[in-house]
């Protein structure tokens, strides 16, 4: 029944948590909002979410992925890197000391 819901609004409902793996399977969705709200983690941009813009989730601050400009911790390369590059200094310095 829900596969040819064409049009789905949930902005500004102060919903929180993941975003549904459903949704990606919603073919027949159109249009797409869920700004303003409180969800979080990575948005799943595969499917039918790849034909929606970064408005369709804007204004949810612990969001991050495609299509948003924030880069989930885990795919932001030069985090990734200072992070590592973190843990290899401290195992310099406590071999320097012990």
């Amino acid at each position: 029944m829900l596969h040819q819901l064409s049009s789905l609004d949930l902005s500004s409902n102060n919903l929180s948590g993941t975003i549904p793996l459903s949704i990606p399977s919603l073919t027949f969705l159109s249009y797409l909002n869920l700004s303003n709200n409180n969800f979080s983690g990575k948005i799943p941009f595969i499917g039918q979410m790849t034909t929606f813009i970064e408005s369709a989730f804007v204004g949810n601050l612990n969001l991050c992925g495609a299509p948003l400009v924030t880069k989930c911790q885990e795919e932001d390369p030069d985090k990734k890197q200072s992070v590592i590059e973190n843990k290899i200094m401290v195992v310099i310095l406590i071999n320097c000391f012990t």
